[in-house]
């Protein structure tokens, strides 16, 4: 069921006669510790600050209407206010105490409140989205895998996401122009009608199709998408490397079904492409619905109160008529006027371009010797590294026949010879890791220090080391 996942206490407080100040004081925690998590972790009593400022500066004419559940002492200012508000949302799972270091506690919005809450404000807010932005990342996406199939094969879990979260954006376009439809279709031609127009369907509704119509075509990568698609669906050898990468990353899921996503994820993003343009059908079907009834109830308005036109009239002749100058500042609008000749709008006659310069090139002296050092340097670097297969071979040139053989006896006749002698440490009693290199080698050889003896040659001066060939 759906609300098995759910904790239903958390509608309890929305639910209230104090519906509105719990809302406040939860979006005020919500924003101090989710919108706005800088300064660390909240306290309770930063949490009930948090409340009593929102309180305070929002809802100062607002009273409690106390309820059944409610308990403590009497609830007469903010203060009081705020801790009760504080102690329900704790109650029913808004927020969740928690020990911290010593005896310190803190507050936190748990990650089932904090998405309920997230999806409540958007409800709230007004749509912005571009989707002009969003079908090219989607196509941007799509291109890198087919170009680069191993490195950005997570894109396409990306592309899938926000095709998918594209997809409910336009059918959520869709479903708001045909209900400010329906409710145009269900009012009268009054003052209603229009402020529906006006602030719904212009504001929202038309704004995220004038978006989507003008801005950014879909059909300018809708197509191109559904190509690389389709390119990426019928070649084996991409699918297959990038399920292979993919399933790397995934240790859990293996190799089939990781394709069998992938696959799934590409016949996705086609279904949700290739069905743009319906989409763009219906919502330009309602678009065109509203904008003829309003223009229907407009001229109907004139029609019914003839006076009307007479009063835009005389209002539009008067505000004509009237003296454009620096002191006419009560008008209900700035005073913008544009003089037709002017200075700018003169032709002036045609000035020679000054004659071109040569440009002063200069040319960055390169120190060899820097150059030379970088590589040197870089060379080193390179063979440093952990090489077994080098120190087995001085070893045993050193070595020769004999069973044992000190530092103090060896011979260094280059950089190979000295990074393979300085490695010799790694053997040092027998105490090398498994997961070292040269863990092979501490079962054949034993290292291990020569008590008061120093070995000093032109390289370096250390403690001397024995090498033992470990009998068979």
């Amino acid at each position: 069921m759906f609300f098995d996942h759910i904790n239903t206490d958390l509608f309890r407080p929305l639910v209230s006669k104090n519906a509105r100040l719990y809302g406040t004081g939860l979006m005020a925690i919500y924003d101090s510790l989710v919108n706005q998590y800088i300064e660390g972790e909240c306290t309770p009593k930063q949490a009930r600050q948090v409340i009593y400022n929102a309180l305070s500066s929002g809802n100062q004419n607002v009273e409690w209407v106390y309820e059944a559940e409610d308990e403590g002492e009497e609830i007469l200012d903010h203060t009081s206010m705020a801790a009760q508000i504080y102690s329900v949302l704790k109650k029913t799972g808004w927020i969740i105490e928690m020990d911290d270091v010593g005896y310190r506690r803190i507050v936190y919005i748990p990650q089932q409140s904090s998405r309920l809450l997230q999806a409540i404000k958007s409800v709230s807010d007004r749509r912005d989205f571009s989707i002009g932005a969003t079908f090219q990342g989607v196509y941007g996406a799509l291109l890198s895998v087919e170009k680069n199939p191993v490195e950005y094969s997570a894109q396409i879990i990306f592309a899938s996401k926000v095709t998918r979260e594209l997809s409910n954006e336009l059918k959520s376009v869709a479903a708001s122009a045909r209900e400010v439809t329906h409710k145009m279709r269900e009012q009268s031609v009054d003052a209603h009608l229009f402020q529906t127009f006006f602030d719904e369907f212009l504001t929202e509704c038309l704004g995220s199709f004038d978006h989507i119509k003008i801005n950014s075509h879909p059909n300018r990568y809708r197509s191109e998408t559904l190509s690389v698609v389709t390119r990426l669906l019928n070649d084996e050898e991409k699918l297959d490397q990038i399920s292979v990468k993919l399933a790397r990353e995934n240790s859990h899921i293996d190799y089939r079904h990781q394709k069998q996503l992938v696959i799934n994820d590409l016949n996705e993003i086609f279904r949700v492409f290739s069905g743009i343009p319906r989409l763009m059908d219906i919502i330009e079907r309602y678009r065109s619905v509203t904008i003829r009834r309003t223009r229907e109830a407009m001229q109907y308005s004139f029609q019914a109160v003839p006076e009307i036109g007479r009063k835009i009239e005389t209002v539009t002749k008067a505000l004509a008529n009237f003296p454009l100058c620096e002191s006419s500042m009560f008008l209900p609008a700035p005073v913008v006027h544009e003089e037709y000749v002017a200075g700018y709008r003169l032709t002036s006659p045609r000035k020679p371009k000054p004659e071109a310069q040569p440009t002063k090139q200069i040319i960055k002296t390169v120190n060899n010797w820097d150059i030379a050092y970088g590589r040197v340097y870089d060379e080193y670097l390179t063979r440093r590294t952990d090489q077994p297969q080098r120190l087995e071979d001085y070893i045993l040139r050193e070595l020769g026949d004999k069973s044992s053989i000190t530092t103090c006896e060896m011979s260094i006749d280059g950089l190979e010879d000295l990074l393979a002698f300085l490695q010799l440490r790694e053997l040092l009693h027998n105490s090398v890791p498994i997961d070292s290199p040269f863990e092979q080698l501490s079962k054949t050889y034993k290292v291990s220090r020569v008590e008061g003896v120093t070995t000093d040659n032109e390289y370096i001066t250390a403690p001397s080391l024995r090498v033992e060939r470990f009998c068979d």
